[in-house]
């Protein structure tokens, strides 16, 4: 069991292409998924039977306190139903299409790799502004190693996503509040996961390993990232 989360903010037709996309490739009964809607966003109905559990929030709070909300969902979830709990915990954004056997992809990757090279997150997006330190071959397909990737699907152990829960209001490295106050640029939730807290992948000497091509970002556009489009590899 996986459980899956993501969180969306007042996109209800890009929320809708990425849904579809999920059920149209994705086994069903691998994942447990929470959707966090954040301010007053709306599920349209035929979607709402999919979802496992649905959490709304009236004002829009951002992206920090959204993944937030969905982990202690997970946690809560897990601690209490400990006869079927979840071995991984997986984050998409609401703006992605999925490639057939993604998931299943990411486990295999995880349970061949994970310990041999320290992995902290496996993703199926690869993000190429970030430098890769290594490469390892997978049947015909080529993964990456990389010690920083974005935000848009993170995929870990339970016990490895929730050693940093909760992420805090105030980023370190700038000492402002994450994203909402300013106009939800910078919320720095892939930066506290990847480099800031004691767990980190960069501080525990972790690694990243991205599978190309199972996740694409077609709202990369529309990122409000250091105000302007976000490179994306075209495989």
């Amino acid at each position: 069991m996986i459980d899956l989360f993501i969180t969306t903010y007042k996109r209800e037709e890009v929320f809708r292409k990425s849904f579809e996309s999920l059920l149209d490739n994705t086994r069903r009964d691998l994942f447990r998924l929470t959707v966090v809607c954040d301010g007053s966003t709306k599920i349209a109905d035929d979607l709402m039977s999919h979802i496992d559990y649905l959490l709304y929030t009236k004002e829009n709070e951002g992206l920090a306190p959204s993944v937030n909300k969905a982990l202690a969902n997970i946690k809560v979830v897990n601690d209490y139903f400990d006869n079927n709990q979840s071995s991984f915990i997986c984050y998409c954004q609401d703006d992605v299409v999925y490639e057939s056997g993604w998931l299943e992809k990411l486990i295999k990757v995880y349970s061949l790799f994970g310990k041999k090279y320290n992995v902290g997150f496996v993703s199926g997006h690869n993000a190429p502004e970030h430098h890769k330190t290594g490469e390892i071959q997978f049947g015909k397909d080529t993964l990456l190693l990389k010690p920083w990737i974005r935000a848009t699907n993170m995929f870990a152990t339970r016990e490895y996503f929730l050693s940093m829960f909760p992420i805090p209001r105030i980023d370190p490295e700038t000492g402002k509040e994450r994203g909402k106050p300013n106009n939800g640029l910078g919320s720095g939730v892939d930066w506290f996961l990847i480099r800031n807290h004691p767990d980190s992948v960069c501080r525990a000497g972790k690694i990243n390993i991205v599978y190309p091509g199972l996740v694409k970002h077609f709202g990369y556009n529309k990122s409000t990232w250091l105000n302007r489009d976000l490179p994306e590899d075209e495989r």
